[in-house]
């Protein structure tokens, strides 16, 4: 038995073939309620309050997902950033 799986190949996940094996970074255009908070510099929990209360946080509405996570799409908080930079000139 050893034999003959010694001789089997499996796919290397570095050959990036397999593109279910790519981060969900790479795979959705979106940012969770953490990471857009950081962007925003405020809590996740100042975000989620303002979804709870208007429905939107600064005219951006996610896409809630079946676990209850929220998912940001990340070309409407470039438009609400105005395509600002985040390492500003000096």
């Amino acid at each position: 038995m050893e034999e003959a799986r010694s001789g089997q190949e499996y796919p290397s996940l570095s050959t990036g073939k397999n593109k279910s094996l790519e981060t969900p970074q790479q795979q959705v255009p979106n940012m969770s309620t953490r990471e857009l908070a950081a962007l925003f510099r405020v809590e996740p929990a100042t975000i989620r309050r303002a979804y709870c209360v208007n429905g939107h946080y600064l005219t951006l509405k996610p896409l809630k997902l079946p676990n209850g996570r929220l998912l940001w799409p990340k070309a409407a908080i470039q438009q609400v950033l105005g395509g600002c930079n985040d390492n500003p000139r000096s």
